[in-house]
């Protein structure tokens, strides 16, 4: 079990600022930084809030909330409100080393959300019997749990966190953007099936899926183009959808024995994966190489004879 620990501590630093302002802010921090508070609201305590003079909306005060490993940037009063009341307990169950999984790690670590990750194994009754509390439908990982609610199906979470947390935002602000996003991670969806035929099939079969792969691939390659990301400068919702190519579809190569993402073809993907693979946020949170050959080939034989995979 993991577990990310929040901070402990509230100040306020008010500069030049009517006295209007001033009594807000009082009543702010006393509102939110006392120990009743912190018992409360643990997640929000760890904020350091900064009254900002010199920028206004008249309407309401802003404030700067940022704290030793978060910058939310500059937020409203009722904003900061709003998002203290976000940031309830959050916990992760999940399997190693279930690419789904991963996705919602990822998400979380990028965005800066604390949260507690509970590994289970799906053969131990204590784990299934969570599945079957918490996603009772599919009894599958990952379920993310807010504040004790359940939200199951990585899709289905990762909206869920950006609508949630909007700071660090993993899709774009422009409607038309957005819906081009979401028609990508649609697409990915969709052809991951083509993956899982390349991985679990022989004959025939691996043939048709292995072209429909490349094709696949293809296609993202010249969305990717020459972006950092698909999100463009920084990772967003397509990037953590597809993450798990960075993540284990070499090590997939490997075990079946064909190479099909080879960096001659596919230049723009292959740049993409280092990219992805060394975000602050995600390259502390990538398993071995050792480690998911060994798991990826113990599965392929459980699924295809070594004599009929040869």
């Amino acid at each position: 079990m993991k577990e990310n620990k929040n901070g402990n501590s509230g100040i306020l630093a008010i500069s030049a600022c009517r006295v209007s302002r001033y009594v807000l802010a009082l009543v702010f921090v006393l509102a939110f930084a006392s120990p009743s508070a912190s018992n409360i609201f643990p997640g929000f305590i760890k904020w350091h809030v900064f009254i900002v003079d010199d920028l206004s909306n008249n309407q309401n005060l802003l404030c700067h909330c940022k704290s030793s490993d978060d910058d939310l940037g500059i937020q409203t009063l009722p904003q900061v409100v709003e998002l203290h009341h976000r940031m309830g307990e959050v916990k992760l169950l999940g399997v190693w080393p279930s690419p789904y999984v991963y996705r919602i790690i990822w998400a979380l670590e990028v965005k800066g959300i604390k949260y507690e990750y509970v590994q289970g194994e799906f053969h131990k009754p204590d784990f299934t019997d969570l599945l079957l509390k918490y996603n009772p439908v599919y009894k599958k990982v990952p379920v993310l749990l807010h504040d004790g609610k359940p939200i199951a199906e990585s899709t289905v979470i990762l909206e869920y966190i950006e609508e949630t947390w909007p700071q660090r935002p993993l899709l774009p602000q422009d409607p038309y953007e957005r819906a081009v996003a979401r028609f990508w991670v649609s697409f990915a969806e969709e052809k991951s099936i083509s993956f899982m035929s390349f991985f679990v099939t022989v004959g025939e079969e691996f043939q048709k899926a292995t072209k429909e792969v490349k094709e696949v691939l293809k296609v993202l390659e010249e969305t990717i183009a020459d972006k950092r990301y698909f999100g463009g400068e920084d990772i967003g919702v397509l990037d953590i959808n597809l993450g798990w190519i960075a993540l284990s579809f070499g090590v997939i190569e490997d075990v079946v024995g064909v190479k099909v993402l080879v960096v001659s073809d596919f230049p723009g993907l292959f740049t993409w994966i280092q990219n992805f693979r060394e975000h602050p946020a995600i390259k502390t949170n990538l398993p071995s190489y050792p480690e998911l050959f060994t798991y990826y080939k113990q599965k392929r034989e459980t699924i295809i004879p070594s004599d009929v995979a040869s």
